[in-house]
């Protein structure tokens, strides 16, 4: 069976910018999908991700996709670490990396601990066979230094597209069909 895990970043979940159309697509293509729902700002934590994210432990295996978006991109790094865990594929949305907890946005420090740490980073590198970061020059989030770093470090296929920003609520995006598109290549 072909499993995909949709998870979300820290403002709202993913059917609130590109999720549903996603779902649509993915459900075509005979995917079982499965969605955490973890906490959001400001309530969030290493923890109660974690515990979150445990849930599915179970389902994971080494021939499923993950497609992640903003803070899911750094904490699904930590948790595969963390977990001895594999997968067929990441495709993280506005995945980017800060280089260090002086260049955590003021007001954001609470978040520090959902970063990946260089050996996690490297663990992931190595145990997922195929990386992707779909990005725009005009995410709001993310500095353009840092979804290069996030791009570079993991050995991530950067694929920078003209629209969708940071592709979370405010951008308005709610699909994303070169998404789909790698989605079908990654299985061919």
């Amino acid at each position: 069976m072909k499993k995909v895990f949709l998870m979300h970043g820290m403002s709202c979940g993913l059917d609130e910018c590109f999720g549903l159309k996603l779902k649509e697509e993915l459900k075509k293509l005979g995917y079982k999908i499965y969605e955490p729902k973890f906490p959001l700002a400001p309530n969030i934590t290493i923890d109660n991700w974690t515990q979150e994210m445990d849930k599915f432990k179970q389902f994971i295996g080494k021939d499923d996709i993950f497609v992640c978006h903003s803070l899911s991109t750094n904490f699904i790094l930590k948790y595969f670490a963390r977990n001895n865990l594999q997968c067929k594929a990441l495709i993280a949305v506005a995945g980017g990396l800060i280089t260090g907890f002086g260049d955590v946005q003021k007001g954001f420090e609470y978040l520090w601990p959902l970063v990946p740490t260089v050996d996690e980073i490297e663990y992931c590198a190595k145990n997922i066979e195929k990386k992707f970061n779909f990005f725009n020059k005009d995410d709001h989030i993310w500095k353009q230094s840092e979804i290069a770093r996030y791009t570079e470090v993991l050995g991530a296929k950067g694929i920078e597209l003209e629209y969708g920003g940071h592709f979370g609520r405010s951008s308005g995006v709610k699909e994303i069909p070169e998404l789909v598109e790698i989605v079908k290549e990654i299985n061919n």
